[in-house]
């Protein structure tokens, strides 16, 4: 029988027939007990059904011990990453349109206002900066709000 593992990749094992009957009705079966580097003691490996993408071997996780296919983990942070993205993309898009709205109408009024006067219009012209239009409009009356 085949078995992905999510360190080794595939593996074969011959299992009995009893193994066999195990897996198929309760979809586990027990193999061996492994100790990896790092861990503290030897945990139990099992190999475990998915319906989705078939037989793989893994320990119990967890205090309320539950297994995870590696195909399904991959697809699950695949979406999470793809979710992460749209709503980042959201955002950007949310932020420009909310510029786009409010604060370019409100320099537009603004500007507008400054315009009338021509000389207001160089000294506009001359301005390099946010701080330098702010301080023109308020020379000149205007109200003018950061966003």
């Amino acid at each position: 029988m085949n078995v992905l593992d999510r360190h080794f990749g595939i593996q074969q094992f011959n299992l009995s027939l009893a193994a066999r009957v195990k897996l198929k009705f309760l979809g586990e079966v027990y193999v061996f007990h492994a100790q990896k580097q790092g861990w503290t003691g030897a945990l139990p490996f099992y190999i475990v059904k998915c319906d989705v993408h078939g037989y793989f071997l893994d320990y119990p996780h967890g205090f309320e011990p539950y297994f995870s296919c590696p195909k399904c983990w991959e697809e699950l942070e695949e979406s999470l990453k793809q979710t992460q993205k749209t709503m980042m993309r959201d955002k950007q898009v949310a932020v420009l349109r909310f510029y786009t709205k409010n604060v370019t109408k409100k320099a537009t009024q603004i500007m507008e206002e400054l315009l009338k006067d021509s000389e207001w219009v160089e000294k506009l012209m001359k301005a390099k900066s946010f701080g330098e239009v702010e301080r023109l409009a308020e020379a000149k009356k205007l109200k003018l709000r950061r966003f």
